[in-house]
């Protein structure tokens, strides 16, 4: 077993913990044929982005943990583009010399929420004002369900 396998092996099992969770904001699950392949999605956030519903992706590389994923955001949100590789710093693979492998799944994700709510400018980056935010977040479910089906309905089995 090689080192993506013993650590998506420990990612796993730290998902599961956190999808069992009553107070989760996100559930994680890696695709059904694609170990490099992971989805959260994320909800019950603060405004703007409350009644909203994410789905992010993170792809990893054979070198995780020891290279960073590349991450994208599915659903409008306001923030950032959707099906756009975002460059977030310390998170994604823009930015190697921030990396750090001991960072799991889990954490990233945590990450990625908190740049919801500041703004710096970077690649996959957009500044929109609070009221698109919402506007996003109150069709989020719908646009979902609509062109994200198949990962969003995997993804609800973890609420």
């Amino acid at each position: 077993m090689n080192i993506f396998e013993k650590r998506i092996r420990h990612e796993f099992k730290i998902a599961c913990k956190n999808n069992k969770k009553d107070d989760k904001i996100f559930v994680l699950y890696p695709d059904e044929n694609d170990l490099h392949i992971w989805y959260a999605l994320f909800f019950k956030l603060d405004k703007p982005f409350d009644n909203g519903e994410y789905i992010i992706q993170f792809n990893l590389p054979e070198e995780y943990p020891m290279k960073s994923p590349v991450v994208k955001f599915l659903t409008p949100n306001g923030r950032y583009q959707e099906n756009v590789n975002v460059c977030i710093y310390g998170i994604t693979h823009y930015h190697e010399e921030a990396n750090n492998a001991a960072t799991d799944i889990c954490s990233m994700v945590n990450g990625v929420i908190s740049t919801l709510y500041s703004f710096e400018a970077g690649i996959g980056s957009i500044n929109t004002g609070e009221e698109t935010k919402k506007i996003f977040a109150n069709t989020s479910i719908v646009y979902n369900d609509v062109h994200n089906k198949k990962i969003y309905s995997l993804l609800n089995k973890f609420r």
